[in-house]
Order: C-alpha cells, then structure tokens, then sequence
C-alpha cells in the first residue's frame, strides 16, 4: 500500500504508511509462529477459517459458530447502479435493473445467476473499481459477486419501483481434517444437525442460578412496537422503574434510559463488563425476513415464497406456549427461534447470573426458560427480595 497511485486513496503520509506496513510484516510474523508451533493458540472465530494450523488436531470453540460461518449482508441497487455506471456498460445496468425489479423480488436467487448475467470478466472490473475506493457506497457490495444466495427486498415498502436492498448470505466451512468441539449456551441441536454430519450432542442445561431472573412477557418491545408514539408510556415505566441499572437494548433506542450499558442488543457476545450487576435487557430482536430465508436456504430448509408471511400465531418452544408473530412454516420458525432466542440469551448472559447474586429483568414477549414470567402490571412490584428462586420456570 507503500507505492505508486494507491497510496493517495488512503490520505495519508509516506511515513505514516510505512509504519503500517512494519507493524503488518510484524503480525504476519506472529501468525506464522503460531501455525508452525505445537503449543495451544488462542485464536478468533474468523481466524479460523483462513489460516491452516498444520500442528493442531482439535479446535475448541468458545460461543456458537453458525453466525460466523453463515454472514448474512446487505448492499443496494444504487451500489450496484454506481458501479456499473461507473464501466460504462448500459447493457448490464439495463439487464440488472429489470432483473431486481421484477425476476429476484423478495425471493432466494442463487448468486451464479449474477456472473451469468454478467459475465466474469466484468464482475472483476467491479472488484477493481471498489478495491481503488474511487467510488462512495453505502452497503457491502463486493461480497455479492462471491455469496452463496441473495434476497431482493424494497427499501421502502410504499415505494414499489423505489431503491431495493440486497441481502446476501457467505457460506464458510471449518476443516474437515480436525476436531471440531464447540461450547456454546446458544448453540441449537437441530440448527447444528442440519450443517454437519455426525454431531455429538452433549446437553447441560437447565442449570440453578444464583442469581434471580424475571421477565415482563405481554409487551413485545420489538424496534417498531418501540416506535409507536403510544407505546411511549410503557418505555417511560420501564427507565423509572429501573433507574440507574445498566440497560442492554437496541443500539437506536440506548437515549432512552439512564443508564445505557457499553454494548446493544445486537453484539453482546463477550462482554464482561457487566459480571456481577443487576441489569435491564429490553427488547425483541427480530431480523429481516430475507435473513431468516437466507439462512434456511443455505442450512437446506425447503420452503416456498408464500412460506415467508409473518402472522401472530401460537407457538410451542421449551415447553412454554406463547403467541408470537412468526411463521407458519416450521422450519423458517425453528430458524427465527434459534436468532432470537441466542441474542437474548447472550445479552441476559452478561451478569452473570448463573455464578453471581444479581437480578436480571428482560423486558420481551419472546420466553425464555428459567426466567419468572409476569405481566407488565406486575412487574413493580417484583422486587429482588420478593423473588423465590422456587417459582421460576425451568423448561
């Protein structure tokens, strides 16, 4: 990145360039170190799929890996309408806008049908243009050309013939030549069992907390239900009645509380800042449908378009009934379950509860088992010392 035009995209001095360079050749260094050594390395989830440790027979992988093995992004057609403009070549434009407009609306597409459209030859002038940042893009459009599926879907559902998002989904692969164990609280068995073969389940749930745990259940405290002008007053009763405890909620809505926790809802996982705390989780996690229909399709689920309607319905999960607005479809259901439910779990997760004496409040209509479940009218009154670990629900 040293010479020649390219130096000038990144703004910045010889020198001050120069240093990077020596601090890459450094960490290039190390990591070789690592593959060639015999000793155990501490290493990343993403770590692991690009670099080849010939001396290592099992990995053991802290926290679920289907989320870095399967990454669901986005792009737009104006990205893609930029780009092309950019090589001049009116023919694609032409033929990419019709095709988003009309064959790949709001369904899978298997991402070949883009090099068909195409051809190779201009999807690696696309790659350059984006790699020399001569361009301004929104979203991440050079994975598109190497993904596995996309989902086309509008930006605006008032706006039929307006810009379209483009969701995408990678699929990565661990070795097949090692041991692969993983200790997770949010893995799911049957999301694992459809991708891989010959999985050895090993069950340890259902522990006692130390801790105690209630969540308020009748209110969704999803993005939009939080949006509406009159649920205002609900989210009012939850900031003052929580107070200064650390919130973990939506990276939207933090301004809403006191005293809003160093994370969101979305990314929890790893934190240990909150170990020991009383803490307020609020919020429904919900994805976007393409993301949930990207993920199906690449664990092999079988469903149809008119398969990816959401309706309020009953549901069945760890034992607990509740309606919830979801599929119909079982397994688009299963998948929609296992994203919520792992995000929740892992926010809840960050005081510890199950070694410390904290109380953990969630504030969600999705359930979660082991949590004392009351209605939003009771919740006032749910004081730490009125809760007896006794009464919580363990499914």
């Amino acid at each position: 990145v040293t010479k020649g035009d390219v130096r000038s995209n990144f703004h910045v001095s010889l020198s001050e360039l120069q240093g990077v360079e020596k601090e890459l050749d450094g960490y290039f260094k190390k990591i070789k170190e690592c593959q060639n050594s015999t000793l155990p390395v501490l290493t990343t989830h993403k770590k692991i799929l690009y670099t080849k440790f010939p001396n290592h027979s099992t990995y053991i992988i802290d926290e679920d890996i289907i989320p870095t093995l399967f990454e669901v992004k986005s792009t737009t057609s104006k990205d893609l309408r930029v780009v092309i403009n950019k090589l001049d070549n009116e023919v694609a434009l032409e033929e990419l806008n019709k095709a988003i407009n009309d064959d790949f609306m709001l369904k899978i597409t298997d991402a070949e049908t883009l090099e068909e459209m195409l051809t190779a030859e201009t999807i690696k002038k696309i790659e350059e243009i984006i790699l020399k940042r001569e361009i301004r893009l929104d979203g991440e459009i050079i994975g598109l050309f190497n993904s596995k599926y996309f989902y086309v879907d509008l930006v605006d559902e008032d706006d039929p013939k307006g810009e379209k998002i483009i969701y995408y989904i990678k699929r990565h692969c661990l070795p097949d030549d090692k041991k692969i164990i993983v200790l997770s609280a949010t893995a799911e068995k049957e999301i694992y069992e459809y991708v891989f073969e010959g999985v050895k389940w090993c069950e340890l749930s259902n522990v006692v907390q130390v801790g105690n745990l209630v969540q308020v259940y009748d209110k969704a405290f999803s993005r939009s239900w939080m949006d509406r002008k009159v649920n205002c007053e609900y989210i009012d009763t939850v900031r003052d009645f929580i107070g200064e405890m650390p919130v973990i909620t939506f990276k939207k809505y933090r301004s809403k509380f006191i005293n809003p926790a160093n994370l969101y809802l979305e990314t929890s996982e790893g934190y240990d800042e909150l170990k020991g705390q009383d803490i307020a989780v609020v919020g429904t996690p919900h994805l976007p449908i393409a993301t949930y229909a990207l993920l199906a399709t690449a664990f092999g689920i079988k469903f149809s378009s008119d398969d990816l309607n959401l309706e309020r319905i009953r549901c069945e999960h760890q034992n607990l009934r509740f309606d919830f607005y979801t599929f119909k479809h079982d397994g688009l259901r299963k998948v929609q379950f296992y994203k919520i439910e792992s995000q929740l779990i892992q926010a809840c997760g960050r005081a510890r509860a199950i070694r410390e004496n904290v109380m953990v409040y969630l504030f969600s209509n999705f359930p979660l088992s082991g949590f004392k479940r009351i209605r939003f009218a009771e919740f006032k009154s749910s004081l730490p010392e009125n809760i007896n670990n006794e009464e919580k629900i363990n499914a």
